[in-house]
């Protein structure tokens, strides 16, 4: 098999990381062509719509989203649904209705219960998504009862939420019924304030503490296993300040679980920083990689934002499958990049059209919640996802690693258009930077094994 991947070095040895095998083995230099691209042929193959209903239905259901509303009580800065991006909705009142969501509820569980034959094991998971969900409290609070009514078993429950809108009530209600309660908070309130507002421009942050107190004073148990909080950055954020609000702050201590950067994808959100800025922000990032090396190297437990900027790639690198093929770890009908396969969880909209994410704009729907879910639309969508990516991927050196998403290629009229994710060779150059780290820290003898638990 051809040779295609990358080289990279640290202060003592030099590298290459074979993307054919997974493997990585020391070289005596490093050549000046840096990255080896393949030399495959493309052929396109269409997908065989039958294996992926195979697929589907033996993978696939792992997570019903319900979008209740796609309305929002705030006016965040920079949400995907705020008008920045061109290629995403704005928000609007339109909400789901009984009917809609029943009928998506009843067709899930169905579904799990077939696949349940395979694998016992299986919990079904409902998520509830907006907007801001609480807007359509009333049908939460009825498909959470109807779930239950109709399926034996234990389901999972999960809401992503501004929390503006908790209250006593509410509360009781997700601690009741065991939801996984995700709350979005983007760190000290200079930060919070700066992006998250209500439509007046009144930041939110008070609001949202208020509401976390509540919670962890009177539901103590609860708060510690079942609440997380979501966080978003940009270049504008003090990644220092950041990391002592959620290092020190006894409220919000150790519940930071995700970290994103505001997305560049279809928005010109960065076009408003300076190159100065820029720098500045780099050179944070450089200042925490050094504090990071140093307490890993020490054996010193990390802090949420450390653990998340640099801990969680690590462990994509030292967890990566090795010796086996990108065939072996890929479905044929989607063979070039790391992006999912649409059904393997289902997101409703109001309107009841079913899509493969709750984050993948609307152009790329697969099927309806009266027909449920369309495999000759899957089809005909994968044959014109792999026609577009396929002759600049077929030979990428980093197929194992590609982050790549319908949802950063998609357009505002359903095509897929590759200018607008971030260009591939600087995607290559954060995996370099990433294995340079990695091999730099495990020829110091440092265990990586349990890098995320430090």
């Amino acid at each position: 098999m051809e040779k295609r991947g990358f080289y990279f070095s640290t202060m003592n040895n030099s590298y290459f990381y074979d993307d054919t095998t997974g493997n990585v083995s020391v070289v005596d230099k490093v050549p000046n062509k840096r990255v080896v691209f393949g030399k495959q042929r493309y052929e396109f193959k269409a997908a065989n719509r039958e294996e992926i209903e195979k697929f589907i239905h033996e993978n696939g259901f792992r997570q019903l989203i319900l979008i209740v509303t796609e309305n929002c009580n705030l006016r965040c800065k920079y949400c995907v649904y705020s008008g920045n991006y061109e290629n995403s909705r704005t928000h609007n009142y339109f909400k789901m209705d009984s009917s809609i969501a029943k009928e998506a509820v009843f067709k899930y569980l169905s579904s799990i219960s077939n696949i349940k034959k395979k694998k016992p094991f299986l919990i079904p998971i409902i998520g509830f998504y907006g907007g801001e969900p609480l807007l359509n409290y009333a049908l939460i609070k009825e498909i959470v009862t109807y779930s239950k009514q109709i399926y034996n078993g234990k389901i999972y429950f999960n809401m992503t939420t501004n929390a503006t809108l908790l209250d006593e009530e509410k509360i009781e209600f997700l601690v009741h019924n065991n939801f996984l309660l995700s709350i979005s908070l983007n760190g000290y309130k200079e930060e919070n304030d700066r992006m998250r507002v209500y439509a007046n421009n009144k930041g939110t942050f008070d609001d949202v503490m208020e509401k976390i107190r509540y919670i962890k004073t009177k539901y103590p148990d609860y708060y510690r296993t079942n609440c997380q909080i979501i966080g978003v950055y940009d270049v504008g954020t003090d990644l220092h300040k950041l990391r002592e609000f959620y290092s020190t702050n006894e409220l919000v201590k150790n519940k930071l679980t995700m970290l994103l950067q505001v997305s560049d994808v279809c928005t010109d959100w960065y076009d408003q920083y300076s190159d100065d800025q820029k720098n500045n922000f780099k050179k944070q990032l450089e200042e925490l990689k050094q504090i990071f090396i140093k307490k890993v190297m020490n054996g010193e437990k990390l802090d949420p934002v450390l653990r998340l900027l640099f801990a969680l790639p690590l462990y994509e690198v030292i967890n990566r499958p090795l010796n086996v093929s990108i065939q072996e770890l890929r479905p044929s009908f989607l063979p070039f990049t790391g992006t999912c396969v649409p059904g393997t969880k289902i997101a409703v909209d109001t309107k009841g059209i079913l899509h493969s994410c709750e984050k993948v704009n609307d152009k790329m729907p697969i099927g309806t919640t009266k027909k449920w879910i369309d495999f000759e639309k899957i089809t005909e969508t994968l044959d014109r996802y792999n026609k577009h990516v396929g002759p600049g991927c077929i030979n990428c050196p980093i197929q194992r690693f590609c982050p790549t998403c319908y949802r950063v290629l998609l357009t505002a009229q359903g095509e897929f258009n590759r200018k607008q994710m971030k260009p591939c060779q600087k995607l290559i150059e954060e995996k370099q930077r990433i294995f340079e780290l990695a091999y730099t820290l495990m020829e110091k003898n440092v265990n990586l094994g349990n890098i995320l638990e430090r």
